[in-house]
This record gives C-alpha cells, structure tokens and sequence, in this order.
C-alpha cells in the first residue's frame, strides 16, 4: 500500500458510549469538525503507532518454542497549522466561561472522541478511522521568542485509540477506491450517530482540501 502527502483529519467529541455529541456548536451540525486547509490552514500531522500488538517470545530447553500476542494499543498524534480556538478548548477539555470570558478548566476528566485521518493514493483517497479513543494535548506548548523568522506554535493532540462499547471496533481503514465505498457511509459507521449531509465543498464540511 502506497499512499502520500496528508489531506484533512475528522474529529468528534463522544460520549463515553462512543456516541458523538451534537450539542457543541463550535463543530458542525452533525458533531464532526473537519481539519484542513480552509478550517485550520491546514492539517499537519497524523502519526499512527502501536497498531499491532506486541509478541512476546516464549522459551523453554534453550528453544523459542512459543510466542503470546498482547492487545494492540493505537495511538494517533494529530495537528494542524492553526484549530480554531473552540476546537483546542473542546479538545482539551475547557468550557466557556460566560461571566469572565476565556475557557476555563476545571478538574482533570477525559475528553473522549472518534478520529479519522485523510490521506490520498492516486486518484483515490485513504481513510484511517478510530471510532473511539481519548484524547490529550500532546507535548505542551513551548513559547519562544521570534528572530530573523517567526517562530510558530502548532496544535498537537494525542488520541489513544480504545475498543468502541458498541462492537469492539478498534480500528478500520478504507480507500474510496474500493467498489461500493461512500464517504457518507464511511461516516456513518464510525461516527455513532452521525446523520448524513448533502453539503459537500463547505468549509468544516468536507473532509478534502
């Protein structure tokens, strides 16, 4: 499988079902934000680890004789040039604060999520879904001073991929070029309770450049 470059990604905050959450208004109607050129001046980085489980070998009278397999744990590290605001305070778990502005914090909770990453092969696009997962802000943020060039501040979250509690659904990958293959339906089988729209090209609506 050969693939290139790096499109968009799609995110949605879940509740602790896996089923995604509408009521944010800073992502679409549907619950989904799409991260890309014309939403976040583009989307940087998806970086999937651990997508295998480990073997682990087994020994006995000086021989490897057997081998046991873990459980996969995969983790994502996702960025973009520029998430609007509202999308880094919902993903780090930050709520408005209405009275003295800013988003504020308050207690540790987790902050869950689905996530599918958007690349091309050819003519047909790639699709690395995890239905649900957590995610966490990944690295901090280090503020430095400018010199001769500006020096610039990414958004980087970590998404640690889990089993979603509906269908033990880990992960799932597609190719658009696969017979049958529709974006809509894509969608709809990893974002739980996500409703198909017919709004293609808008800015926060399609998952392309």
């Amino acid at each position: 499988m050969q693939i290139t470059g790096f499109d968009s990604f799609i995110i949605a905050l879940t509740d602790d079902t896996g089923k995604i959450k509408t009521d944010n208004k800073s992502f679409n109607k549907n619950g989904l934000f799409y991260a890309n050129a014309s939403t976040s001046k583009g989307a940087t980085q998806f970086n999937i680890q651990n997508i295998s489980p480990a073997a682990q070998a087994i020994y006995g009278s000086d021989l490897r004789t057997e081998s046991s397999v873990g459980v996969a744990a995969p983790t994502a590290t996702f960025g973009a040039n520029d998430l609007p605001i509202e999308i880094t305070a919902a993903l780090l778990g930050a709520g408005h604060d209405d009275t003295n502005k800013g988003y504020a914090v308050k207690r540790n909770k987790l902050v869950n999520a689905a996530l599918v990453g958007v690349t091309h092969l050819g003519e047909n696009k790639f699709y690395w879904a995890f239905p649900f997962g957590t995610v966490t802000q990944s690295g901090g943020m280090n503020w430095r001073t400018n010199n001769q060039n500006e020096v610039l501040v990414h958004d980087v979250f970590q998404f640690a991929a889990q089993a979603r509690p509906a269908d033990d659904l880990l992960y799932q990958f597609f190719s658009s070029g696969e017979a049958g293959f529709t974006e809509e339906a894509m969608l709809t089988h990893i974002f739980q309770g996500y409703t198909a729209t017919a709004a293609p090209g808008v800015p926060g609506v399609a998952a392309s450049n």
